[in-house]
């Protein structure tokens, strides 16, 4: 992997509920000199996963899928990536800093879905890689590689994992994915397996471990960051300010709730996912984990969600800490500073 030295690309890599939003409104990466924004700060892939539910391929093992839903659906990846791609040039040939962001599991490639969803059933399709333009050759994948990007190409950036504890996360997504199946603005079903998936932070964890694997012992990358810090030490934006190269001093921690007009252009999607930032003046203290106790969570998602969806729940908590307590014992410790001696 390349030093920050020779890269100025950067991938945030994230999952659902994890405050990335938040992050992206404080980096204020639409006003970073350096930098050409990305609606939404990213989500190429985005695309693919609305394909993918558009042809109800969600819960489809990929070796039931027709000729013609998988023609479709490489060509949608394809269509993805060559736009990330055209990004990507358009940036390097401006001499700008490359910072998207994706969501990791957005990346898992089809065959990666059925053996997450169907673990017990063999999967005889090949893996898909997407193919890079004026590439002759499909790049090669390592064996943990569950994405369709190939390893030369993820390692063409720096990465940025943002975490946030489970117990926040997981129930906060089952109640926009609720929300939004009551509101017919988007098909659910197939929850929670599908949202198992989805919410695995152990993709986030692969990824970590191969970008890992070609760094050096001194060297920072992969960087994480924790939801909490964001919240509760919004100093740490600082410093990932300073090792990548954006402006701190365009640093956002406190900004005027959308209006009505900014609302009413929004999809039903983008205002659920996006409603705590959109409603917000500022950070909200009180979405960090603060001394989380499981057991006494679990019994609140019953009550909530019922017996049998809080207990997928509690489950998906449950599998998901190892991951998520590894990624946190390497993250990007804040250094106490006070912010209004750096001209923010």
């Amino acid at each position: 992997m390349t030093s920050t030295q020779d890269c100025r690309r950067f991938y945030l890599l994230t999952m659902p509920r994890s405050a990335s939003n938040l992050l992206v409104r404080m980096l204020a990466l639409e006003g970073q000199p350096d930098l050409i924004p990305r609606q939404n700060g990213g989500y190429f892939f985005m695309d693919a996963i609305k394909k993918m539910s558009a042809l109800d391929l969600r819960m489809k093992h990929v070796d039931d899928w027709s000729p013609e839903e998988r023609a479709e659906m490489k060509q949608c990846y394809q269509d993805c990536f060559d736009a990330f791609d055209e990004h990507i040039k358009k940036t390097d040939a401006e001499g700008k800093i490359t910072f998207v962001k994706e969501h990791s599991a957005f990346l898992l490639e089809p065959t990666a879905i059925s053996k997450a969803l169907y673990p017990d059933r063999e999967v005889k399709e090949e893996p898909w890689t997407i193919q890079r333009p004026g590439v002759t050759e499909v790049g090669a994948r390592s064996p943990n590689n569950f994405t369709m990007l190939p390893d030369d190409f993820l390692k063409t950036f720096l990465p940025i994992f943002l975490i946030r504890h489970p117990a926040l996360a997981f129930p906060s997504l089952h109640r926009k994915m609720e929300e939004l199946k009551d509101a017919g603005d988007v098909d659910v079903s197939g929850q929670p397996p599908a949202q198992e998936t989805i919410m695995r932070m152990k993709w986030s964890r692969i990824l970590y471990d191969i970008y890992r694997n070609t760094s050096t012992e001194d060297d920072i990358w992969p960087v994480v960051i924790d939801a909490d810090d964001i919240i509760n030490h919004p100093e740490v934006l600082v410093q990932l300010c300073e090792i990548t190269g954006l402006d701190k001093t365009k640093l956002k921690f406190s900004w005027e709730p959308a209006t009505e007009s900014e609302l009413g252009g929004m999809t039903g999607l983008a205002k659920a996912m996006l409603s705590t930032v959109i409603a917000s003046s500022g950070l909200i203290k009180d979405k960090a984990a603060t001394d989380l106790d499981i057991d006494v969570e679990a019994k609140k998602w019953k009550t909530e969600f019922g017996e049998s969806e809080g207990g997928e729940i509690e489950k998906l908590v449950r599998d998901a800490m190892p991951d998520y307590e590894f990624l946190r014992s390497k993250r990007m410790m804040p250094k106490p500073r006070k912010l209004e001696k750096l001209d923010i």
